[in-house]
């Protein structure tokens, strides 16, 4: 049976990418403002640390480190919504992965700065993930439940197992709950090729920065943008 969001609108693929634009260039303009309304909410930053430049293109910094963070933002969407609509064609697949992506780029983007992925963002993520597979959009339905569940179960016995050990938390509960989203959208067998991807990444970097010595032996990495960027790897490429 052919899941219905497969299904190609009786059009070119120019609408496709039309409405893939229209609807990056609405989601670029809210998600900044949903987000950094979150943000405002859990009381970030503390006074006694600014905020940073990059929190969201509409928080009050610098006008020059503004103006770039748009750019960044608004390149970094672009360049998303054109790889679903490449992707995927004209159909409602593509607009439902430009939500998917762009969620995962304002993800990125929040936790790279502060640290922080809020549930406002992972839990709408992770529902909006299992409704659009019903009918097996992008992994059955069976496949996208057992996903959600191993991306925030196996994940939470490893670092409670981790801390038990060491006396110390290995990954934040942010990280469990936007792999169970990410599980949710592109099902359980996806999720080890997800984990190696951001491990990979998350290790690249970590060599990086000790080479340019700006590492702490005890300094925490934060993990959620390489989940991001594994995750529309791993869409994008149809693994």
């Amino acid at each position: 049976m052919t899941a219905t969001l497969w299904a190609p609108w009786p059009t070119s693929v120019w609408f496709g990418m039309a409405a893939c634009l229209l609807l990056g260039a609405l989601l670029g303009a809210a998600l900044p403002l949903w987000s950094a309304r979150l943000l405002q909410a859990l009381a970030w930053p503390p006074e006694a640390d600014p905020a940073p430049a990059l929190i969201a293109p509409l928080w009050p910094v610098a006008p020059l480190q503004r103006k770039r963070a748009r750019g960044l933002w608004w390149a970094g969407s672009l360049l998303l919504t054109l790889g679903c609509a490449l992707r995927f064609g004209a159909n409602w697949a593509a607009l439902a992965a430009v939500i998917f992506l762009l969620a995962l780029w304002m993800l990125a983007w929040v936790d790279a700065r502060t640290g922080l992925l809020p549930d406002g963002l992972t839990q709408p993520l992770l529902w909006l993930g299992l409704l659009v597979n019903l009918d097996g959009t992008f992994a059955p339905l069976t496949e996208a439940l057992l996903g959600a569940v191993a991306g925030y179960g196996i994940p939470w016995l490893i670092a409670h197992g981790y801390a038990l050990l060491r006396r110390r938390e290995g990954m934040g509960q942010g990280d469990f709950k936007m792999l169970a989203a990410l599980g949710a959208w592109l099902g359980w067998q996806a999720l080890p090729m997800v984990l190696l991807l951001a491990s990979l990444c998350g290790l690249v970097m970590a060599a990086w920065l000790a080479w340019r010595r700006r590492l702490q032996a005890d300094q925490a990495l934060v993990f959620g943008p390489w989940l991001a960027l594994a995750g529309a790897c791993v869409l994008l490429a149809g693994y």
